[in-house]
């Protein structure tokens, strides 16, 4: 051991180590500083302040540039911790940091030679210090930690508050992960659980060039599945040559998959901390609803502008409903066609047709959507919409019956127009029916369309075929709930393909006022 004249008495000692403890509460500083005291004062060759982690209980040394030898290593793996006896040899010590029966850590001791009594009294006085320094520390890492995880929760709440376009808002979410968390880069992983479909993203000002290859990409997306399996953090080793370590979260929103987080670094040996991984799920559960609300939004967007107005469209977003799903419920249809416009089609020019044809899709669109209906299609000159979807609409009879007195006097304007250019009239035949139908998105990957299905649908597109020029047919489905809102002209019960009875039918003529 060292020069006993050198020494420091136990008070000495006591106030030199108290001294760190008051200047730093950085546990890696405090940690080092302590151990090369006792080393340059006690003459030990090796002083190591050991923490407990609280997740795993595992023993962290702080100071990464003092890691510790084999032989302490061995020594910490196979000793008695709760005493003085070393295990290869009397050169080991180790005293457990128990503060209040609090178990935070070890302080590990190896010499050249066995300690004697003045030596094991000085280790005493450095005990009584460093154990209560410990918990101090440990406890203010604790709040640094927590003040990053809030500062970091804060930025993406922040950036959520944005409302930025979806593909922007994943890479600036992506870029303030590496903000917080020391990683080479990072990726976000979007998640189709309908289709098994995965697209890996990386924030567009990162050099991500090795996961380039399908090998690389293959990696993430293996560690991917692998959490969406777990359903929980999941991480890996050396998953591809430019990977030492990567970690991955999954996104969940209603029970669903959506995607994961991942971060990645280059360097082996250097997985994620315990801290690292709190604070990555911490992120994770922030974002994933403001990210993927967004990306719902857009998908309703993209997938209903063509179908309802804006109005309906925003009426959409602020409900947070699954439109796509597949449903029965309660609708009304409407069909329309020109009288014959096929064979007119036939004497006229095409450019003609072509423009009378675009000008009375537009006019019928524009009454569609202003009366609040979905658009479903355009089948040659025929309009087909419907009432009651995607939207709530108890009234979905009334307003497809309004929409359809408002699409026969925009017809009839056009036909003025037409008039105009010496062109002959066609008329307009509509007809509608209610009743329970399906309604959804329906189709495959490659092509599907929000529509309604059914007997009902089949109906009514039988009765526009049933129409004359200018008539609105209604069964009587469409017609009692609204019977004293309308005038109508009963007309002779026609059959029908598919029916066996007769089906009631009546002409609208004009709305009540």
């Amino acid at each position: 051991m060292g020069d006993m004249e050198s020494r420091p008495t136990g008070m000495e000692l006591f106030n030199l180590l108290d001294q760190i403890r008051d200047e730093t509460l950085d546990l890696d500083a405090m940690g080092r500083r302590m151990a090369e005291l006792l080393e340059t004062k006690l003459g030990f060759v090796e002083v190591h302040l050991l923490y407990r982690d609280a997740e795993s209980g595992d023993l962290r040394n702080p100071s990464e540039n003092r890691p510790m030898t084999d032989e302490v290593q061995r020594a910490l793996e196979q000793g008695d911790r709760d005493g003085w006896a070393g295990v290869s040899s009397d050169t080991m010590l180790f005293h457990p940091l128990i503060p209040r029966d609090k178990d935070l850590g070890l302080l590990a001791l190896r010499s050249f030679e066995a300690s004697d009594a003045a030596t094991l009294k000085l280790v005493a006085f450095a005990v009584a210090v460093i154990d209560s320094a410990l918990e101090h520390a440990l406890a203010f890492d604790e709040l640094k930690a927590k003040n990053v995880e809030l500062e970091a929760i804060y930025k993406l709440d922040h950036l959520r508050d944005l409302q930025l376009p979806f593909d922007e808002m994943i890479d600036r979410a992506a870029q303030e992960i590496l903000r917080f968390i020391s990683a080479d880069s990072s990726a976000m992983v979007l998640f189709e659980e309908a289709s098994g479909l995965v697209d890996i993203r990386f924030p567009s000002d990162r050099d991500c060039d090795q996961f380039t290859s399908q090998d690389g990409l293959k990696a993430l997306r293996d560690l991917a599945f692998r959490a969406f399996m777990l359903k929980g953090m999941a991480s890996a080793q050396n998953i591809h040559p430019e990977v030492g370590s990567a970690l991955c979260m999954p996104l969940i929103l209603e029970e669903s998959i959506i995607g994961a987080f991942v971060v990645i670094r280059a360097e082996v040996g250097r997985p994620f901390s315990a801290r690292e991984r709190k604070l990555l799920s911490a992120m994770a559960s922030q974002i994933d609803t403001a990210i993927f609300e967004d990306r719902r939004r857009q998908q309703i967007k993209s997938v209903f502008n063509r179908y309802v107005s804006r109005e309906v469209v925003e009426e959409m977003l602020k409900t947070g409903s699954d439109f796509m799903e597949g449903q029965r419920r309660d609708l009304t249809v409407l069909f329309s066609d020109l009288r014959g416009f096929t064979s007119a089609s036939e004497r006229l020019d095409t450019d003609i047709i072509v423009r009378m044809l675009n000008e009375h899709l537009s006019a019928m669109t524009e009454v569609v959507l202003a009366h609040r209906g979905t658009l479903d299609k355009f089948i040659g000159d025929c309009v087909m919409a419907f009432w009651g979807a995607p939207v709530e609409q108890p009234e979905h009879a009334w307003q497809a019956v309004q929409a359809a007195v408002d699409m026969r006097a925009a017809h009839e304007e056009l036909l003025k127009v037409w008039a105009k250019r010496g062109l002959e009239p066609i008329h307009l035949g509509i007809g509608i029916n209610t009743g329970e139908m399906f309604v959804g998105n329906i189709g495959d990957q490659r092509k599907s369309s929000y529509t309604v299905i059914g007997d009902h649908v089949n109906l009514g597109a039988r009765l526009e075929g049933v129409a004359r020029g200018q008539e609105i047919i209604i069964t009587e489905r469409t017609y009692k709930p609204i019977q004293d809102r309308i005038e109508v002209q009963k007309m002779e019960p026609v059959r029908v393909k598919g029916k066996k009875d007769p089906i009631a039918i009546y002409n609208v003529l004009r709305l009540k006022s």
